[in-house]
C-alpha cells in the first residue's frame, strides 16, 4: 500500500510514458513478491481494476493467439502460448531486465473439449442494464414466488440483488443472429433502427426460417429499401443471443 500512487517505466515498450501503481485486494505478498502486472484485457479480475483506475484496455494477443505489438517489429505477431516463439522473443527483448528465470507448472485455464490452453481476450459485446430490473425482480419474487427449500429465500433474493449486467452475445456459427449492421470503416458505427426490425421479422415471416441472415450474398435483402443506398458501406452483425436470452424473450413473446 505504500506505493500506492507511484509509477513505474514499462521494461517492454520503453516509452516515456508513466504508468501507475496501484492496489488491489486480489493480489497479496503471501505468495510470490506481491507484484503482478495488470493485463486489463485478459482477465476480470484486471477488468475490473482496469475501470476502477481508468486504465487504458488494450489486446495484447490477437484472435489468433499472437501477440498484438506493431510498435515492436520482434514481437509483433509471434504465437503467445509456444514456449519456443513468443515467450522466448519476449525475454530476449527483455535482456538485461531479467533478473531470473526458471520454469514453472502452475494452474491454467484449458478448454475441456479441445484440450487446449485457453487465451481470455476483451471484446465488444451487448448487455443487459439488470440495475433497472433488480428492484421490479425482487419485488415480483417475493410477492409471487415460493421458494424451496424456505432457507434459500434469503440466498436467492441476494443473489438477485447483486446481479451484474448479462452479456447477451456470443460469437457462434449458429443461433438467432442479433440484427445489427456496422459501418465498413474503422469507426464501426453501429446502426440499428427499429425499420430494421420490422423488415427482418417480415423476412422471417416469409422465408420461415432466420437462415437467409447468415446465407444471403446480397445485404440489400436483410435491409428495408430506404436504406438501400447505405448497403455498400454497412456489414451484417456476426453476434448470436444467448440462448437464454432468446429462449426467454420468445416466451414472453408466446404469452402476449
Amino acid at each position: 500500500s505504500e506505493l500506492s500512487g507511484l509509477s513505474y517505466n514499462h521494461p517492454i515498450y520503453n516509452d516515456q510514458q508513466k504508468y501507475p501503481i496501484v492496489i488491489s485486494d486480489h493480489v497479496t505478498d503471501e505468495l510470490g513478491t506481491g507484484f503482478v502486472h495488470i493485463a486489463p484485457a485478459h482477465g476480470s479480475d484486471d477488468f475490473l481494476l482496469s475501470i476502477k483506475h481508468n486504465l487504458q484496455c488494450v489486446n495484447a494477443v490477437n484472435l489468433t493467439g499472437h501477440l498484438n505489438c506493431p510498435s515492436i517489429e520482434s514481437l509483433h505477431g509471434r504465437n503467445a502460448l509456444d514456449t519456443s516463439d513468443g515467450i522466448q522473443a519476449i525475454l530476449k527483448h527483455l535482456n538485461s531486465d531479467v533478473l531470473h528465470h526458471y520454469e514453472f507448472i502452475h494452474s491454467y485455464p484449458y478448454d475441456w473439449r479441445a484440450k487446449k490452453p485457453i487465451l481470455i481476450l476483451g471484446s465488444q459485446q451487448w448487455f443487459i442494464d439488470t440495475t433497472r430490473l433488480r428492484d421490479n425482480a425482487r419485488k415480483y419474487i417475493v410477492d409471487n414466488v415460493t421458494i424451496f427449500p424456505e432457507g434459500a429465500e434469503k440466498s436467492f433474493l441476494s443473489m438477485t440483488a447483486q446481479r451484474p449486467y448479462w452479456c447477451i452475445s456470443r460469437q457462434r456459427c449458429w443461433g438467432v443472429p442479433i440484427p445489427a449492421f456496422y459501418t465498413k470503416d474503422d469507426r464501426k458505427e453501429l446502426v440499428i433502427n427499429e425499420e430494421i426490425i420490422e423488415h427482418l421479422i417480415k423476412c422471417v415471416q416469409q422465408k420461415d426460417s432466420i437462415d437467409f441472415w447468415w446465407s444471403s450474398d446480397d445485404i440489400k435483402e436483410l435491409l428495408p429499401a430506404s436504406m438501400h443506398n447505405q448497403a455498400e458501406n454497412l456489414e451484417r452483425g456476426k453476434d448470436i443471443f444467448d440462448v437464454w436470452f432468446d429462449s426467454g424473450s420468445s416466451f414472453n413473446s408466446v404469452l402476449k
